[in-house]
């Protein structure tokens, strides 16, 4: 007598409900990821790429801002007139002269807008034609000009890191400073005299720096 058999059928894509991982579990798991060697990151039954999306998403959930209309707002048409009249009353002021005389009527512009309004109105800003322009200055000096600036990363646990860069302006060889969670400006004038020793015995001396108004940018930071 043959015995009855009974046949289970093999588990087929759709014959249960996909797993859905709550958002806090996909950070766990992107965190306790970073611990294992990378050998044993297939072993998962998530790959590597999707604990580096689930990262970025964490990363952007932490670091999500309000939003505002972008842009500059808007120039009052009155503050307008007023830079086109003082370019045409006085041809040999610069758009910085003339940003200086309105910030005296209290009036608040940045010197980059007084530009940008000569420039459209058919005004040049800058009359004075015996000072190099900012492209000859950079040709000229640029094998001892340098720039820096921070920008940062966050670690798996959304620690965000800062890192100062120096850039070359003529090689383009990228020095990172220094690494840092708290960048005050103590911490970056020591940065600033690290690299100026390490650079002490360069063939071109650096003679200028190019940077922007972070506070954490001092003149001490400059010298250094």
């Amino acid at each position: 007598m043959e015995r009855d058999r009974t046949v289970t059928p093999g588990l087929r894509r759709g014959d249960h409900p996909a797993v859905t991982l709550s958002f806090l579990y996909r950070a766990v798991l992107a965190g306790l990821a970073r611990l294992l060697p990378r050998q044993h990151l297939g072993r998962l039954f998530g790959q590597p790429a999707t604990l580096l999306r689930w990262h970025r998403a964490l990363v952007t959930k932490r670091w999500t801002y309000p939003h505002r209309r972008p842009g500059r707002s808007a120039i009052a048409k009155g503050t307008t007139a007023l830079v086109v009249r003082l370019a045409k009353e006085d041809p040999t002021s610069g758009y910085r002269r003339i940003h200086g005389d309105i910030a005296t009527m209290g009036i608040a512009i940045a010197s980059s807008s007084v530009w940008a309004i000569l420039t459209r109105h058919g005004v040049e800003p800058s009359p004075r034609r015996s000072e190099p322009t900012r492209t000859e200055f950079l040709a000229t000096q640029a094998k001892g000009l340098m720039a820096c600036d921070f920008f940062h990363v966050d670690s798996v646990l959304l620690l965000r890191l800062y890192l100062l860069v120096f850039i070359h302006h003529d090689t383009r060889l990228v020095r990172i400073a220094g690494v840092t969670a708290k960048p005050v400006s103590d911490w970056v004038t020591q940065q600033a005299r690290n690299l100026s020793m390490g650079l002490a015995d360069h063939a071109d001396p650096i003679k200028f720096l190019i940077r922007d108004r972070d506070i954490t940018f001092t003149a001490s930071a400059d010298t250094g």
